[in-house]
């Protein structure tokens, strides 16, 4: 019998690790990404100029349920200076 419970146990902790380690990449993957609002904030624009943006093509719009998202490397790609040399 304690055999059993022991194995019960151990399926139960490879479970947890499991859950936690999709947790974590469930997260990362959601740090990936900016919502609109963040994405006017950190341009400094208005949540319509970023519409504007996306429908004219230059961000990537990513739609997630009823959220709006866009990739922050292509967002801070778009911050970068110009090199005007």
């Amino acid at each position: 019998m304690n055999g059993e419970i022991d194995r019960a146990i151990k399926e139960l902790k490879k479970q947890l690790d499991e859950e936690n380690k999709n947790r974590e990449k469930e997260k990362a993957a959601i740090d990936a990404y900016y919502t609109r609002k963040e994405v006017a904030q950190r341009c400094r624009c208005s949540l319509t100029t970023v519409n504007n943006w996306a429908n004219d093509g230059k961000l990537t719009r990513i739609q997630a349920g009823r959220r709006i998202l866009f990739q922050k490397d292509e967002v801070n790609a778009m911050l970068k200076p110009v090199d005007s040399r």
